[in-house]
């Protein structure tokens, strides 16, 4: 499911156009995100703190903590799921097998457009496309 098409019960859209995201760049954030919170070092919060902790504080929390929830649930939903396919060819299986460069040009092309993928480099080249599909099967589910 894409973030465009995703509705509320009422059928109205969840995202307007300006929060659309694909799942490579959700994955992405994701991906940073952990990142950050690991080179971070765990502060223990003493007596002193917690005393200080006001209603407020927590009722942050816990709309950060809401936020965080809803990022997950929509990035769930239009998580990429096995197998990644393209004029009935699993290209998780061809990725995997390192077969993609086997691939013409115009067909890597044509994989890229399908997932809306954008491509760094010579165009003309097959590496471009090839680097840029093997990243997408990375953030397929078959590769959790």
């Amino acid at each position: 499911m894409e973030m465009q098409d995703a509705k509320n019960p009422k059928g109205l859209e969840l995202f307007s156009p300006e929060e659309w995201k694909t799942s490579r760049q959700i994955s992405s954030f994701f991906s940073r995100l952990s990142a950050l919170q690991k080179s971070k070092e765990a502060h223990p919060v003493t007596v002193e703190e917690d005393e200080n902790i006001t209603e407020d504080d927590v009722s942050t929390w816990e709309g950060h903590l809401f936020e965080q929830n809803l990022r997950y649930e929509v990035y769930e939903a239009i998580d990429l799921q096995h197998p990644l396919s393209f004029e009935d060819r699993d290209i998780c299986k061809i990725a995997k097998g390192g077969k993609l460069k086997n691939l013409e040009v115009m067909e890597l092309k044509n994989i890229c457009a399908k997932f809306k993928l954008t491509t760094v480099g010579n165009q003309q080249r097959k590496k471009p496309y090839v680097d840029t599909i093997e990243e997408l099967v990375k953030s397929c589910s078959c590769s959790k």
